[in-house]
């Protein structure tokens, strides 16, 4: 009820809500419709409103709850290790602010930054602005921006996630062993590795935020406009009423999206994909009548992907291949990286088109409910069970196939099965991919035979439709 009086007090509100049809006279307001939701019926407002209303009041019922149950399981793992996310969210801020952010002292005009002074004057003011919750933290709220470390810190939900994450790591004889060499009980330090995951996750991802507001406000922008400008860059782990498409066909995706029958990581996908749809939009900027020309902020940003696909990852492959003595590892693609680097493979023949999508889309682990009766994996289709093998080993790999979708803890138990080594599982902990010269030849056997495929395909086509395809 609260939220509801806050709401409809504030001068937008009182915009955006009006209690008959006459409001349609009002610039904005010409499709007006009641919102129709509980203490707000004699209302009316836009169907956009209508759409967001309706989006936060809604939750879950039967199988969506079963599905977000199940969702939270895989949530817990990413929450155990920050690091994974971390390196999402580095690449998004470093794309934020462009190639000038990283090689020019005060950036160039019109660009995306103000350089390496526009990051000496605003980080430590960032850094101390989250770690304080000061005032500038909450006027960022109040403006909109979705900030996760106040929300982590205030919501004693993400506590419970992470505790329950912990309790069954904490049942095993290692981890009670750790925890005797850390002086504390496994229960307390359980406690304090879900705490401080949550915090220095979402806490550097505020610093980033908070960073690149501070910046834009040097370059002009009063904070409104400084937060809008950084939506268009970060992620912000929210989705609007309509995604990708106009109407109708735009909101059947939004709540598709939105089903935890469906996905998860939905918000942060949406965010990713927006960011580079922003950058193609400051290029086109000339060509767009009315649209301010920002050509060279998105060339400054469109520089900095390229520079970090040419060179910046080369060098970190480079890096960790001398510091680790081992030719066959490289770091993950994060970001906004991954999905680009997603089709260069498959230019590469190395990846099919469905793999590249799942850059862009993480399929509820729910939906095992339909991967597992098809024995087939979404993305690459490959069978979950051998076919013609035993009853009980088919048993077998559809329980460690799911373990795997499930446990936080699958990794530890690929170890104890011998599937991987202590090794492969601590790169993997730090984003480092390692390239066995076994997966090296399997990937190289996949490459030739879909190349053969392709060509076969190729002659069939040319025999059927010589006229079109020039066969002679």
């Amino acid at each position: 009820m609260k939220l509801r009086d806050d709401l409809l007090a504030s001068p937008e509100g009182q915009r955006l809500f009006v209690k008959d049809a006459h409001g349609a006279g009002v610039p904005g307001m010409e499709q007006i419709g009641q919102v129709g939701l509980p203490g707000m019926g004699e209302l009316w407002t836009t169907p956009a409103m209508r759409e967001v209303l309706t989006d936060f009041k809604q939750k879950p019922d039967g199988l969506g709850n079963m599905a977000e149950a199940v969702n939270a399981t895989i949530i817990r793992a990413m929450m155990f290790n920050p690091i994974i996310h971390l390196w999402n969210e580095i690449p998004h801020w470093l794309k934020a602010r462009g190639a000038t952010g990283l090689v020019t002292p005060m950036g160039i005009p019109g660009g995306a930054s103000k350089g390496w002074l526009g990051l000496y004057q605003t980080m430590g003011d960032a850094t101390y602005s989250v770690l304080t919750q000061d005032h500038f933290q909450r006027e960022l709220a109040k403006h909109g921006q979705n900030l996760l470390y106040m929300n982590t810190r205030n919501m004693s939900a993400w506590g419970e996630i992470l505790q329950t994450t912990m309790k069954d790591a904490w049942r095993s004889k290692d981890f009670k062993e750790i925890a005797k060499a850390a002086g504390m009980l496994p229960a307390r330090l359980a406690d304090r590795i879900s705490e401080n995951s949550a915090l220095v996750m979402w806490g550097v991802r505020d610093i980033f935020v908070t960073q690149l507001v501070k910046e834009k406000m040097l370059m002009g922008y009063d904070m409104a406009g400084a937060v809008k400008e950084v939506e268009r860059s970060m992620p912000m782990y929210t989705l609007p009423s309509r995604v990708l498409l106009p109407g109708k066909a735009g909101r059947v995706t939004s709540q598709l999206l939105q089903s935890p029958v469906i996905s998860i990581f939905a918000r942060y996908h949406y965010g990713m994909v927006n960011g580079l749809k922003e950058v193609a939009k400051q290029i086109a900027s000339p060509l767009i009548p009315g649209a301010k020309n920002e050509l060279v902020k998105g060339l400054d940003q469109l520089a900095f992907i390229v520079g970090g696909l040419t060179m910046l990852y080369p060098m970190l492959d480079s890096l960790y291949q001398k510091v680790l003595d081992n030719p066959d590892v490289k770091a993950r693609r994060g970001g906004p990286f991954h999905p680009i680097h997603g089709v260069m493979d498959v230019a590469a023949g190395e990846k099919q088109w469905p793999q590249v999508f799942s850059s862009v889309w993480t399929p509820a682990p729910f939906l095992m409910g339909v991967e597992i009766p098809m024995n087939r994996q979404l993305f690459n289709g490959q069978p979950i069970v051998t076919p013609g093998a035993k009853t009980s080993t088919q048993l077998a790999e559809g329980a460690l196939y799911a373990a795997n979708k499930l446990s936080p803890f699958s990794q530890a138990i690929s170890i104890q099965e011998g599937r991987r080594t202590p090794q492969q599982v601590m790169l993997q902990q730090l984003d480092i991919i390692e390239t066995t010269p076994d997966q090296k030849a399997k990937k190289e056997k996949i490459k030739h035979f879909l190349e053969h495929k392709a060509n076969q395909r190729d002659k069939k086509m040319e025999k059927l439709y010589p006229s079109i395809l020039g066969d002679k």
